[in-house]
């Protein structure tokens, strides 16, 4: 578990040697890459009801399958060195610290980019990217939107963060905000060969259906070596 939250994570199996030191793509050394995903970036709103927000009315839009394919077919390999799954996604932050991990780029899959401004004195699931920036954890950030936020823009969830994007509100950080289908082109990034350092895996129970649990977590956990025994299902 992270001792600093007394929470507990499920950790995946840690791969050594799965990759020699000068086996690097051009931009990405396997030491630099994060990935971290919450499951609510695979769920969206009815298109019918722009402004539904209860998630048992969400339905995926992309399947944990696809989702693999599509990172496979950016390059990204699996299994990662390290891999972790939680219920709340503040752990990612010490998870990563605990790790040990420095100046690394840090690729997030969510419907929210978690690096919000409040409460600056406390760890909390808005602000844990902003607070790994800060303290060198994380040198640079690639948030990824999901697709349906260009679908159904006048959501609550999606609005607020196209609105945000549009008032410059990360502008002093080093982000960059690209759509599930641009990556990696528009990130800037190549990733051929690399093997995440670390990933990790939020269930948010409070932004996704009940279902999500056996038709997204369990997979997903199951393709980054994560063990879900223990784990909840989402009540």
């Amino acid at each position: 578990m992270c001792p600093e939250l007394g929470t507990p994570i499920i950790l995946g199996k840690k791969f050594q040697n799965r990759m020699s030191e000068d086996n690097v793509s051009e931009a990405i050394r396997m030491s630099d890459l994060l990935m971290d995903i919450d499951l609510d970036f695979f769920f969206a709103p009815p298109m019918y009801h722009p402004g539904e927000s209860h998630p048992e009315r969400f339905k995926p839009w992309l399947s944990p399958q696809d989702f693999l394919k599509y990172l496979a077919a950016a390059g990204i390999k699996m299994p990662p060195v390290e891999a972790a799954g939680m219920e709340d996604h503040r752990q990612a932050y010490f998870c990563w610290k605990r790790a040990g991990c420095r100046n690394a780029i840090v690729v997030h899959f969510d419907a929210h980019s978690d690096c919000y401004g409040s409460f600056p004195e406390i760890v909390h699931c808005g602000n844990f990217i902003r607070k790994a920036l800060n303290e060198g954890i994380v040198r640079r950030i690639v948030w990824v939107l999901p697709a349906w936020f260009y679908h159904n823009p006048g959501h609550p969830v999606a609005s607020d963060a196209l609105n945000s994007l549009k008032r410059g509100a990360y502008r002093p950080l080093p982000l960059k905000v690209v759509s599930f289908t641009e990556l990696p082109a528009a990130s800037g990034l190549s990733f051929s060969g690399v093997a995440p350092r670390m990933v990790t895996l939020a269930l948010s129970t409070s932004y996704v259906p009940e279902s999500a649990f056996e038709s997204h977590f369990v997979p997903l956990a199951g393709a980054f070596g994560i063990s879900h025994s223990g784990v909840p299902s989402v009540a």
